[in-house]
């Protein structure tokens, strides 16, 4: 299920988005995906500090497993 040239289209017009602004995104990308494992790394560093942080993430495994499923996502 997909959407149309068409309606993108419309989205983009409604929006207001400029083929430049998809160009920066894109580029903004090519520079930031490389980055996630780091962005994925600091989030869970800080929602350590917070109290149930242990009562979702105390076993190392169930960690690792939900930080790759972030940064994959």
């Amino acid at each position: 299920m997909g959407i149309t040239k068409e309606e993108l289209l419309q989205i983009q017009s409604f929006y207001q988005v400029t083929n430049d602004d998809l160009n920066r995104i894109r580029a903004a990308g090519q520079k930031l995906i490389p980055q996630v494992p780091q962005f994925v790394a600091a989030f869970y560093e800080w929602l350590r500090n917070l109290p149930e942080y242990k009562d979702h993430f105390s076993d190392p495994a169930q960690l690792s497993r939900v930080q790759k499923f972030t940064a994959d996502y």
